[in-house]
């Protein structure tokens, strides 16, 4: 059976993902049309900020990433089986006990292959294994936010833009970095130049979390409040912080964790794909390993379920579905108030039969 291939925003783009297509305009092409100032938005939990409140300004052409790397996210000696390894993941997105429609989206790409390994949410059962090739793969979480559909379509443009985006840059000379900072502001444009065909210009945007996996490492970009984590030797460490004001008052002490955990703002995310201003994805790098676990996840799972409640469920000895499922059942135990995204990827030995392309 042929694996789902990206084509399902030719509407958007103007053609497919084949490789022999030129890659689509980044960011730093000016002539790009550009939505207008879009004043701040809610939609139920999260809400995007401009200044005070304002109206943001129209994109810039380029915003430089802001880079991390934590210091508690050093290598282990392990001992690595022989043979290829390869990602075993499962993910799930769901509604919520209290939402009428699901803005969440997540995607798994094999970026060698340009292979898609999950259509509409949903997880391609052939494709559950992937090796990890020369040009490695992408997992992504995007959360919408502008109510009714506009939040689905912001997450679902996201996701789809990110790999389709990485896919026409394969054959440059870019670093992970390079590659998912311009896969996440080309993200940011589709969005705004969506928006601009809506008459009204209704607002519409989204979060996004993306990891690139390579072998050994991997490396994050992050804009909005959804999160990555690593799970290895028992221990859950998150690796993205979140872009919100609570976040930013918390770092600046003028708020204890008990105080930003129940603040009203603790929803407000500081930037977002599709809203008026260039974003600046925040870099992580961290090693990824033999046995190590990646978690994203949409907030609807890391605001209500506790981060030891998470750890304990990924130390129970079940495989990546069945965490899924507990981690969802959690969610809704804690009241199911959002959407709630979980892509569970872990590193695990592969067949040494099982051939894969590495060619550049």
């Amino acid at each position: 059976m042929e694996r789902p291939r990206l084509r399902r925003l030719k509407s958007l783009f103007g053609r497919t993902n084949d490789a022999e297509q030129p890659p689509p305009p980044l960011a730093q092409n000016a002539q790009e049309p550009q939505a207008p100032a879009i004043p701040l938005v809610s939609a139920g939990t999260d809400t995007v900020s401009g200044a005070s409140g304002q109206p943001m300004p129209h994109p810039q052409a380029h915003a430089e990433p802001q880079r991390r790397h934590p210091e508690q996210l050093q290598s282990r000696s392990v001992t690595k089986p022989g043979g290829p390894l390869v990602l075993t993941f499962s993910g799930i997105s769901d509604a919520g006990l209290r939402r009428p429609n699901n803005e969440d989206h997540f995607i798994v790409a094999d970026l060698t292959r340009h292979d898609i390994a999950v259509e509409n949410n949903v997880v391609v059962p052939e494709a559950i294994h992937q090796p990890i090739g020369a040009h490695g793969t992408l997992l992504a979480v995007a959360d919408g936010l502008g109510g009714h559909d506009d939040g689905e379509i912001a997450s679902h443009i996201a996701v789809e833009a990110i790999v389709q985006t990485l896919f026409a840059l394969q054959q440059q000379r870019l670093s992970a970095a390079e590659r998912l900072t311009l896969a996440t502001q080309e993200a940011h444009n589709a969005i705004c130049r969506y928006t601009a065909t809506i008459p009204g210009s209704r607002s519409m945007s989204s979060t996004l979390t993306a990891v690139h996996i390579a072998q050994d490492t991997m490396t994050i970009a992050q804009v909005g409040d959804s999160r990555a984590y690593r799970f290895a030797n028992g221990t859950l460490t998150q690796l993205t912080e979140d872009q919100t004001i609570v976040q930013m008052m918390l770092k600046k002490g003028m708020l204890t964790n008990e105080e930003a955990e129940n603040h009203p703002d603790r929803h407000v995310i500081l930037q977002a794909l599709g809203q008026g201003r260039a974003v600046s994805p925040e870099i992580t790098h961290a090693p990824f390993q033999y046995d190590d676990c990646i978690l994203l996840c949409s907030d609807g799972l890391s605001s209500y379920v506790d981060h030891q409640l998470i750890e304990g469920i990924l130390n129970e000895d079940t495989d990546e579905q069945a965490q899924c499922n507990r981690l969802l059942e959690a969610a809704y135990a804690a009241g199911g108030e959002d959407n709630v995204t979980i892509l569970l990827a872990r590193l695990r030995p592969g067949r040494s039969s099982a051939p894969h392309g590495n060619t550049a």
